[in-house]
């Protein structure tokens, strides 16, 4: 069942394009007003049956073309994948988002354009037609649209990584980070991809673009420190000195979130994770005594913290 976060998107961009007889012409102007009444109450069977009569009087009226493209969709149900009545539903779906998207050429219809696009996108994935080098023309268009929003991007990086074209992939995420260098979506997109292609040194140079970014946020750097505790943690391969150096990194990061938010309860739970781990590949009784010692100390003082949290008062 579709959410009602993505239903309430659509009313509001028929709202913002204002939708009904003021835009539309004047002998369809009450059928688009019902039509859009019907989509409101979320019978889009009827809604459907309701904008088709629009575009009967007025094939070339983009918005309509819209609107039933997606009271089809909203139809479609993944669980009845291959009934034909089922598939049909996604098939005339497509058609008319492609339509729309011929139609909307004005510079008021680029929001709707935009969100045409979006779904006729979405209509090639895996869980729909799943036809992905159909999707790959409509993103590009998306993109040359709106140059500025990553979400494009990420969706053709996406196409292409699902493909093997990881070359391709990380170009596309290139061109994300130079029309977008100030966006932390970018750069956490970019950790996250090279986490997946397994260049983890690449992945936390992105996360400290991110800290650039945001250097007050003590979200991005206890990231950070968690990424470098499990690599050493779960990454066998990872040699002795290259464990010393990512726990000392680890350490680091998860020391300025605690100078940014002394209070970070997370944080001072990694910290221990963190003393623990040096423990663990030390070689030397007293210092590995020491490290465990720290780490009992900031265990007690996280479980402190979060209980005063949860009593609403000052913490310790």
């Amino acid at each position: 069942m579709r959410s009602r976060t993505r239903v309430s998107g659509i009313l509001v961009l028929a709202l913002v394009l204002g939708i009904g007889p003021a835009k539309a012409q004047p002998p369809v102007a009450g059928d688009m007003a019902a039509a859009n009444a019907l989509y409101s109450a979320q019978r889009y069977a009827e809604a459907a049956a309701a904008y088709q009569a629009v575009l009967a009087a007025d094939p070339s009226y983009g918005e309509a073309h819209f609107f039933l493209a997606n009271a089809l969709d909203n139809q479609y149900r993944p669980s009845r994948r291959g009934e034909p009545g089922n598939d049909r539903l996604l098939e005339a779906a497509r058609d008319h988002y492609t339509t729309a998207s011929d139609l909307l050429v004005g510079p008021d219809q680029m929001v709707v354009l935009k969100r045409t696009l979006q779904y006729l996108a979405a209509i090639y994935s895996r869980d729909k037609l799943n036809q992905p080098d159909q999707a790959e023309p409509v993103v590009r268009r998306l993109i040359a649209l709106d140059p500025a929003d990553p979400g494009s991007y990420f969706a053709l990086v996406k196409i292409y990584e699902d493909a093997g074209k990881i070359e391709d992939a990380e170009e596309i995420l290139r061109q994300a980070q130079a029309a977008s260098p100030d966006k932390t979506e970018v750069w956490l997109a970019s950790a996250q991809f090279y986490n997946r292609t397994g260049e983890f040194d690449r992945a936390m140079e992105s996360f400290q673009r991110i800290t650039q970014i945001e250097p007050t946020n003590p979200q991005h750097v206890y990231q950070m420190a968690v990424s470098y505790e499990e690599k050493v943690r779960k990454d066998f391969t990872v040699k002795p000195p290259q464990v010393a150096e990512y726990l000392t990194k680890a350490l680091q990061a998860v020391d300025k979130a605690l100078e940014l938010r002394p209070d970070y309860f997370e944080a001072l739970t990694y910290k221990n994770l963190i003393l623990r781990q040096q423990a663990r590949f030390e070689a030397d009784p007293d210092t590995q005594r020491l490290l465990i010692e720290q780490a009992n100390a900031l265990q007690r003082q996280a479980i402190a913290v979060r209980d005063a949290q949860m009593r609403g008062t000052p913490r310790p």
